[in-house]
């Protein structure tokens, strides 16, 4: 049709809509979007998401009184906003939206709006999905491998891979290593019928460690029983099915616990919590069968996410320096654990459920604690991770022509004190910055964590 109307209901929160809508909005020539005042994202931020979408817009207000909230009184009221958008000039969208980057005044929502289109790989914390495009963009021109040397969840290792560069993903965890195997390196092998059912079949040889251990801190115990037969089934695929199974299976466990971490479990949280609020436990109740289907459909999701790109690609599973001075590649990309004034990112400590599921917690000494975790590797502090700066640099600037490195203000080392770090190794260090909002660190948003610069360094 040539129109479309909707409802931009947004008012009491700062979610943001689903990215679907980003897919669809496109398809209509014409849009009109009723909004109104004092809401959330604010009139200037829907103005921006829009024409990050490639429509001018303007809007119309009238006075309106809302009978269903008379009870807050002049909240009742408001200015209603009906936002008309119409189609701009594709090279005046691209001009204004490269200029809103290239000054590093890129609204959060607005970013993600862009993103719409990019294969998320994880929702591992700290990703950078919304921002792949800005890298790209200050990736040079004539780069033809890299390595991510963090890569975490791989979003954007596999970004890269997706751009037909020789890509090498490295990471000291074994759930990020497991992943970048499934689909970084691998390029072709996929779990068929067959593996699923071998996956999912009974085995009366399985071990109960999961079921016996954390009974009681994670999941119901049918789940954990799963688990157990299928960490029991893995050990019989070999190669990359192993890898694919594995992502399948840490991504399922992920995804049913809050914020994708497993910083708390049901017991550390019911010995907190209100009578009233025992449910809210971290990580849910849900039927097996659910978990199950669950598993199969990330299976399913990770099949798709193979691909061959012509170019030989990699997966480490290493120790930061050890990857630096090891690998030869165009790029680098560097996006370390950040020790800020508000706390550190432990990842291990996080996802150590997941972790220890990766390897069944061999060669780990489990804890007596409300989260039955095990010592983490990856615990930085301030001097620690001040060493590790001033080492990667080092390592670095053998092997690597261009560094580029995310990190964010309010951090340590300090953005002063990196950058000098970095000058040591490359001759011309460039430094951009980002706005940032982080849900999930809302618990410290009286002192301004959640809203951050995400900044940017870029060595050559």
């Amino acid at each position: 049709c040539d129109y479309l109307f909707f409802f931009f209901n947004v008012t009491a929160t700062t979610e943001i809509y689903p990215l679907s809508l980003h897919d669809a909005l496109p398809i209509f020539p014409n849009w009109i979007i009723s909004y109104r005042d004092k809401a959330y994202p604010t009139e200037p931020q829907v103005k921006r998401i829009i024409a990050s979408l490639g429509r001018d817009s303007r809007m119309r207000s009238k006075s309106h009184h809302y009978q269903l909230s008379s009870k807050h009184g002049e909240n009742s009221d408001a200015m209603e906003r009906l936002f008309v958008c119409t189609a701009q000039k594709a090279n005046r969208v691209a001009a204004d939206f490269e200029g809103l980057i290239a000054v590093g005044d890129v609204d959060f929502l607005t970013s993600l709006s862009a993103q719409a289109g990019h294969v998320k790989v994880t929702s591992y914390m700290g990703n950078k999905h919304f921002m792949l495009d800005w890298l790209w963009r200050n990736t040079p021109k004539n780069t033809g491998s890299m390595l991510d040397a963090f890569c975490g969840g791989c979003n954007v290792a596999y970004f890269y891979k997706q751009k037909g560069l020789a890509v090498t993903a490295n990471d000291k965890l074994k759930y990020p290593f497991h992943i970048a195997r499934a689909v970084v390196e691998n390029s072709k092998v996929t779990l068929s019928d067959d593996d699923i059912q071998t996956l999912t079949a009974d085995n009366l040889k399985r071990k109960t460690f999961i079921a016996d251990t954390f009974y009681g801190y994670y999941f119901t115990r049918p789940i954990l029983e799963f688990l157990d037969t299928v960490r029991a089934n893995i050990e019989k695929l070999e190669g990359y099915k192993r890898d694919l199974a594995l992502f399948a299976l840490g991504t399922t466990c992920v995804s049913k616990a809050r914020f994708g971490q497993f910083s708390r479990s049901k017991k550390g949280m019911t010995r907190k919590l209100s009578d009233e609020s025992k449910t809210d436990t971290s990580l849910g109740n849900i039927p097996v069968s659910d978990f199950k289907a669950l598993f199969r459909k990330n299976i399913a999701r990770i099949n798709g996410l193979v691909f061959d790109n012509g170019k030989p690609c990699k997966a480490l599973n290493l120790e930061i320096v050890d990857a630096l001075k090891r690998t030869k590649t165009d790029l680098v990309y560097l996006d370390p654990p950040y020790i800020t004034e508000f706390g550190s990112n432990d990842y291990e400590a996080d996802l150590h459920f997941v972790e220890g599921l990766m390897t069944y917690w061999a060669d780990k000494e489990l804890r007596d604690n409300a989260r039955k975790d095990y010592a983490s590797g990856t615990k930085f502090t301030k001097d620690s991770m001040k060493e590790l700066f001033v080492a990667m640099v080092s390592a670095a600037k053998t092997n690597f022509p261009n560094i580029l490195i995310s990190y964010r203000d309010r951090a340590f080392p300090t953005a002063d004190e990196f950058k000098g770090s970095l000058a040591s190794g490359y001759r011309v260090v460039n430094v951009k910055s980002v706005s940032v909002e982080y849900g999930i660190v809302r618990w410290a948003a009286a002192r301004g964590a959640m809203y951050a610069q995400v900044l940017w360094f870029i060595g050559s």
